[in-house]
């Protein structure tokens, strides 16, 4: 049965199940294109009515077999382009959850207490990785919702969140605020300056995946390609029926209809996808991806209380 999961960006579906995804509207680009889809029907309509009680339209049909035959190259370099920039943006915001988990387990197996559990330390560290790629979220989505992460920052200093929440670049804030809680910690002896080193490189892994994400997301497709593709393909459609008429008639018609929506669909779905990190149905769902961030992140910490409780306790016991 075809899923679509409410409250995600992605749409969620079994393949297997290809009679109904057949007839599924949202997430396709059905509704996005039927009303061009219906202009140039409507207009093939007109063409082979005025040639049939009005002026005999002859029309070679070689020009339209030229042209298709560039265009389908054209739209598929267009497809191919848009894939690929949703796929890298998925690599590199899935990126995020790889670093937070190895410097969330590396941070915690490296801390020492000398005997005292300094829980408020590792839980700052750890709230704050987590609020890392939820600003970096709103950072791609152009938002600036701050109070959505007010209890995941609860722990910071009044100047740090001041600071935070008056910051050009959230993000980048965050990640100074984050490496001074390491630095603190190497002060006060729970982390080695070797430790810390291999945490900074996880920490730059981050920055580095943002950046990647914020050069897709600021980088469009060169105009001039867009425009050319857009005027080429109208032209294209609406003209089609002059160079089937006279081989099909009123047949010509229907193959518009079939023609227009096959290659107009191409090129919708290539705009529905080059920007992966908004929310439409297609979308990548980092709301998902930063979900996920948080209730491993927490786990962990979870996990590394209950040993650190654990040891404590059988020292006592000694």
């Amino acid at each position: 049965m075809t899923r679509f999961k409410r409250g995600a960006c992605m749409i969620q579906y079994d393949n297997r199940q290809g009679f109904k995804l057949l007839f599924a509207l949202r997430g396709s680009i059905t509704r996005s294109v039927a009303p061009q889809v219906a202009l140039c029907t409507l207009l093939a309509c007109l063409v082979v009515g005025l040639s049939t009680k009005y002026i005999k339209i002859t029309v070679s049909p070689t020009p339209w077999v030229i042209v298709g035959g560039a265009l389908g190259l054209l739209l598929v370099f267009r497809t191919n382009t848009a894939y690929d920039r949703y796929w890298e943006g998925r690599k590199l915001f899935g990126g995020l959850t790889s670093a937070t988990r190895s410097l969330a387990t590396t941070f915690l197996s490296s801390f020492h207490d000398n005997g005292n559990n300094h829980l408020e330390m590792k839980i700052k560290f750890i709230h704050l990785l987590i609020a890392f790629p939820k600003l970096a979220k709103q950072a791609l989505r152009d938002e600036r919702n701050i109070p959505e992460l007010d209890e995941l920052l609860y722990y910071l200093t009044e100047k740090e969140k001041e600071e935070l929440i008056l910051s050009e670049n959230p993000s980048l804030t965050l990640m100074l605020i984050l490496k001074g809680v390491l630095y603190d910690c190497v002060q006060h002896g729970y982390i080695t300056d070797f430790q810390v080193v291999s945490m900074e490189e996880k920490l730059d892994s981050m920055l580095i995946s943002l950046g990647g994400c914020e050069r897709i997301r600021k980088t469009p497709i060169p105009f001039a390609y867009v425009v050319h593709l857009k005027g080429l393909l109208g032209v294209f459609c609406t003209t089609l029926p002059l160079g089937l008429i006279e081989g099909m008639g009123w047949a010509s018609v229907f193959a518009t209809l079939f023609v227009s929506f096959a290659f107009l669909g191409i090129e919708e779905i290539g705009v529905e996808i080059e920007d992966p990190f908004g929310e439409d149905p297609n979308d990548l769902p980092l709301d998902d991806i930063c979900n996920g961030i948080e209730r491993n992140l927490l786990y962990v910490l979870e996990q590394a209380n209950r040993l650190a409780s654990e040891v404590e306790e059988t020292i006592k016991a000694i």
